[in-house]
């Protein structure tokens, strides 16, 4: 006989690389909370990784693909449940100011947390349902309180307005 009260959530924790001193609390804070979830069993597991705002124009396929296979995967969930993952995930573009050269980079949130389900991606933070701003700790509240539930029902009932495929879209430093 299995035991079906063992918790099945996996959380990946995505850091990015080499964040400013002033939020550097706040990410340990973080890692805290879910290391803690993690000693209780109220979460499987929890993975923690680093990731940097990558320059699109300038990697090869094989980099590419482990850059922007997790993005992709969250922008799949975002459409899914009709959110976005706007304006913390981003395209922008980047003039040299050594050669007369554009790039376009994809930039990445400072903390990024997925929830999966089993194998099922369950919750991305930080993502964006018209005026609601669902964030890292919004998720890490819910996971704590035992939520079965990560989102609020009403929470992306709306059409996606996920894109991030757009070079010339740009948005504000988060």
């Amino acid at each position: 006989m299995t035991d079906t009260s063992a918790p099945t959530r996996r959380v990946e924790l995505r850091v990015r690389n080499r964040p400013s001193a002033c939020v550097i609390d706040a990410v340990e804070t973080t890692i805290s909370r879910l290391e803690h979830l993690a000693e209780i069993d109220a979460i499987a597991t929890l993975e923690v990784e680093t990731w940097n705002t990558t320059t699109l124009d300038t990697i090869d396929a094989c980099e590419s693909e482990n850059a922007t296979a997790p993005v992709e995967r969250f922008r799949a969930w975002a459409r899914r449940r009709g959110c976005t993952l706007e304006p913390a995930f981003r395209r922008r573009t980047v003039d040299s100011l050594i050669v007369s050269e554009t790039s376009t980079e994809l930039v990445v949130p400072i903390v990024t947390v997925a929830v999966y389900e089993g194998d099922d991606l369950a919750c991305v933070a930080p993502c964006v349902s018209g005026d609601d701003v669902y964030t890292v700790d919004d998720c890490l509240r819910a996971l704590e309180d035992g939520s079965t539930e990560l989102l609020p029902s009403s929470f992306g009932q709306g059409e996606s307005s996920e894109d991030l495929d757009r070079p010339d879209r740009e948005w504000a430093s988060a």
